[in-house]
């Protein structure tokens, strides 16, 4: 059993080997032997060092960044998860990764609660319609929104305004 589980045992088995043999399983030299070992002890003892402050305050300063860029731009309803991506410069995956590891909750529910938030305030302190509402919260779809929010709260919009304005 290992001592040791490394985060990318890939690289780690191609580099072991390389240090016993070259691709046509000819045995290398001792000077390319040594190499190849101080690269794989290298490459162990990089994954073994604790994540530095400054990893940490990179993402942190990218989710900052998303949840800025979603607060600018959740009333958008052609507005997806793609263009945040593309705005940032990282990939899809990469995103979505760091902001469910940094805030436990996906970007995609994320960016509806936003929206849902903003349509529970505009239920509450203004007088537009429930249609108007749903565009300025997002949603291409009055009825989406209805559905949506009935499923998320338990009640329609037009109820939930109702029970807002008695309490």
């Amino acid at each position: 059993s290992p001592v040791y589980r490394c985060e990318s045992p890939d690289r780690v088995k191609a580099l072991a080997n390389s240090f016993f043999s070259n691709n046509t399983g000819v045995t290398t030299s001792k000077e390319k032997m040594f190499a190849f070992f101080f690269e794989l002890m290298a490459h162990l003892s990089l994954e073994r060092l604790p994540k530095t402050n400054s990893v940490r305050t990179e993402i942190s300063d990218y989710i900052e960044k998303i949840k800025n860029l979603i607060f600018v731009n959740y009333s958008n309803p052609d507005f997806k998860i793609e263009d945040l991506s593309f705005m940032i410069n990282l990939s899809h995956s990469y995103l979505c990764s760091i902001f469910k590891k940094s805030t436990n909750i996906s970007l995609k529910k994320y960016l509806s609660d936003i929206r849902m938030e903003q349509a529970l305030d505009l239920l509450i302190n203004s007088n537009l319609s429930v249609k108007e509402i749903s565009f300025r919260a997002g949603f291409y779809d009055a009825l989406y929104f209805s559905k949506t929010f009935k499923k998320q709260y338990g009640v329609s919009p037009s109820d939930y305004r109702k029970n807002a304005k008695i309490l």
